[in-house]
């Protein structure tokens, strides 16, 4: 699917349409899907919450990332664009 997600992304890069779009999400929420199961279905049912903890990270660091890079692109100096 991650394969499929990647075609989608340069036809909508060429062609800028919105089904090109659509199938870039359609085929995000499937691999986000499978990925999430498979994990699940790996990881032991004592640790499932631990891993599953550390593996949504992802969703909340991000966002204090981009606030840091900011705060550092603002700061005198940094070249505007």
């Amino acid at each position: 699917m991650l394969v499929g997600w990647g075609i989608c992304m340069v036809l909508f890069a060429r062609a800028g349409s919105l089904l090109a779009l659509a199938s870039v999400g359609a085929c995000q929420v499937v691999y986000n899907a499978a990925n999430n199961t498979i994990l699940q279905l790996i990881v032991p049912a004592e640790l499932r919450g631990r891993v599953m903890s550390i593996y949504f990270l992802d969703q909340g660091l991000p966002p204090a990332g981009a606030l840091m890079g900011g705060l550092a692109a603002a700061q005198p100096g940094a070249p505007t664009p």
